[in-house]
């Protein structure tokens, strides 16, 4: 109750005199440009002060009421970000972070700080090295993850390698069935082609053969008329 008590007299406290800034202040276009992934932050005054001056913050144009080196825990607790951008005052005994969506310096809720006092000024984070092992802790659990995922994807390399020999060989199995269906199908419909072939030769031949006889007794026919006509008219004349 008086911890509570506390943090709600600070925050009263910081609005009254001016300290707490609003999203749009706090927010600061130029600081996501100066922003850098490091391996680790400094964790003493001296390294802190010197990577401050090779960063050289204040001798980079920018629109926000300041721009101060930092070195923090980005809001995933996988990186630390050096970074130049407008201090701001954490709250709460928990880290703080460099939010790439707001372009800003802020609280981390997710991350618990035994040794941050109530209230700090987010430019002193390195008297916080805590915060940093977060990271390490993070990193730990994404290699224990990643090595299980790995584990996870051989065994499924090897189980797919197995169901692509099976699906292979079941494969070869039902090619060779169905080339053995498809050539006897094949046989099978060319010796019906030629017996069909066969049958309409024989059947144009005994029509031909036909339309002969038909036409030789036509014209045998028409002899036997010429010549009864040849004969009576031969008659005709010679009674005359």
């Amino acid at each position: 109750m008086i911890q509570i008590t506390m943090i709600t007299i600070l925050v009263v406290l910081k609005i009254i005199c001016g300290l707490v800034s609003t999203n749009d202040e706090a927010s600061c276009p130029e600081s996501i440009l100066s922003a850098v992934y490091l391996e680790s932050c400094p964790r003493t005054v001296d390294e802190w002060r010197e990577a401050g001056n090779r960063k050289n913050c204040k001798q980079i144009a920018h629109s926000c009421k300041s721009f101060e080196y930092h070195c923090v825990i980005n809001a995933w607790k996988n990186g630390t970000v050096e970074v130049c951008a407008p201090s701001q005052l954490i709250i709460g005994k928990v880290c703080a972070e460099f939010n790439f969506g707001g372009n800003r310096i802020q609280r981390n809720d997710n991350t618990k700080c035994q040794k941050c006092p109530e209230v700090y000024n987010s430019s002193d984070a390195y008297r916080y090295p805590e915060c940093y092992d977060y990271v390490k802790s993070t990193e730990k659990i994404n290699k224990s993850q990643s090595t299980k995922q790995s584990i996870d994807v051989s065994s499924d390399s090897y189980t797919t390698r197995y169901v692509s020999i099976s699906s292979h060989e079941n494969v070869s199995v039902h090619v060779k069935t169905n080339l053995s269906v498809v050539i006897g199908l094949s046989i099978t419909a060319v010796i019906v082609l030629i017996f069909l072939i066969t049958l309409l030769v024989f059947l144009c031949i005994g029509r031909c053969r036909q339309q002969t006889e038909q036409n030789q007794q036509t014209q045998g026919c028409s002899r036997v008329v010429q010549s009864s006509k040849s004969y009576e008219e031969s008659n005709m004349i010679s009674e005359v």
